[in-house]
């Protein structure tokens, strides 16, 4: 039976591939019967962040060559739409570099971050965007480090505060090659109001994601050099952006390195997803709880029988959590990655998982909860000669929605 549901959303996705290819002005009627819808276009097209809208459009970023002048050669920040049986409303490119996270404003408009690459000196500065509801550019800004003209800068999460500016997280690389964080207030027009860049003595590996709390306090996710070692990294900053408090939580003798890759406000406190390196070779789900103070709660790492990658979780209505990535099959003549979707209760034990995809590299990127419970999920599917943006939704149990 598992084998036979393979096939048939194999030749689905063939079959949606040639119907995708090309922006539509106007949602249609999906005629597949089943929600797995590909977004994008003939070239190469990555998905990274998305929302959904309060009447259930889904609204997210990526990277686009597909709808970029020069899609041989160039990328831009790709924005898309579509309705809430995911079909595109539609699609564009944006020009930047690459799309890393987007927000709703309340006029129905949105503020993107991302990354410009200056052509003139090949170096990255972070991109902010607001954009009006039809994908038009409204403002925008390059920004980087007052006074600093060689380091890299690329944009990681935006957030709106309680005062109607945006606070950037950035990801900073100084040199030496290692990262820092980089925040920066603007207004809603990209002015500079305030900016800090923290390192610490233990530096950061990466930086993935920013939430914003209630009183405009921000929790920073990302991973740090320990010893030789890496950790998962949480770090609180206050509405000033002074940092208030900062915890790596270390492997242990079972983890060779632990990788974070995404956090959300949960339980009152954090749930954060990613990586745990048992060694070289075998590589688990992760999933840190802490309480609001970043005290550690729980860490589990989720073993399902290959190498597993987690990039997104999201809290569901029951209390437990969403979660989405990528799993390595070996079910074909080459290896490849699969979507993967796990869901699991409160304390973080898995309640079922599944995988869906091809023979190419697929992987899910971002995972949020609908109005219906239901969970939606972005990711990235390869094909022969590119990848596309594919929007999955599926029940409670796991099961594709028709």
């Amino acid at each position: 039976m598992k084998h036979t549901l393979h096939i048939l959303l194999f030749f689905l996705l063939i079959s949606l591939l040639f119907n995708s290819c090309q922006s539509t002005n106007e949602a249609e009627p999906g005629t597949s019967g089943l929600f797995m819808k590909l977004i994008g276009g003939a070239e190469n097209d990555e998905s990274k962040d998305f929302f959904i809208a309060d009447n259930g459009d889904i609204i997210g970023t990526g990277t686009t060559q597909s709808f970029s002048p020069n899609p041989l050669t160039d990328k831009n920040i790709f924005l898309f739409r579509t309705n809430s049986k995911g079909n595109t409303i539609w699609q564009n490119g944006l020009g930047g570099t690459e799309g890393s996270s987007i927000i709703p404003l309340e006029n129905g408009e949105y503020a993107i971050i991302g990354s410009f690459k200056n052509p003139s000196n090949q170096i990255y500065e972070l991109h902010f965007m607001v954009v009006n509801n039809q994908g038009g550019v409204k403002n925008e800004a390059k920004i980087r480090p007052i006074g600093d003209n060689t380091s890299e800068v690329k944009g990681i999460s935006i957030a709106k505060t309680s005062d109607g500016n945006f606070l950037l997280l950035g990801e900073i690389t100084i040199g030496n090659q290692e990262s820092y964080i980089y925040l920066v207030k603007v207004t809603p027009t990209g002015v500079r109001q305030s900016e800090k860049i923290y390192g610490f003595n233990k530096q950061f590996n990466n930086i993935n994601a920013m939430r914003l709390l209630a009183n405009d306090d921000a929790i920073i996710v990302g991973t740090s050099n320990n010893n030789q070692n890496s950790g998962a990294r949480l770090t609180m900053v206050d509405n000033n952006i002074n940092i208030k408090w900062d915890y790596n939580y270390s492997p242990t003798i079972t983890d060779e390195n632990l990788l974070s890759k995404d956090v959300q406000i949960a339980n009152a406190g954090f749930i954060m997803a990613g990586v745990s390196f048992i060694s070289n070779t075998k590589i688990q789900g992760l999933l840190i709880k802490t309480n609001s103070n970043g005290i550690l709660t729980w860490k589990k790492e989720i073993n399902v029988g290959s190498n597993l990658i987690i990039n997104s979780v999201f809290p569901t209505q029951d209390g437990g959590y969403i979660l989405t990535g990528d799993i390595t099959m070996s079910d074909k003549e080459i290896p490849h990655t699969n979507i993967w979707v796990g869901k699991t209760n409160a304390n973080g034990e898995l309640e079922w998982h599944k995988n869906f995809g091809g023979k190419r590299n697929d992987t899910g990127t971002c995972v949020r909860t609908n109005k219906e419970g239901n969970f939606v999920i972005v990711g990235t599917l390869g094909f022969e000669t590119n990848q596309m943006l594919i929007l999955i939704e599926i029940n409670k149990n796991g099961d594709i929605i028709r």
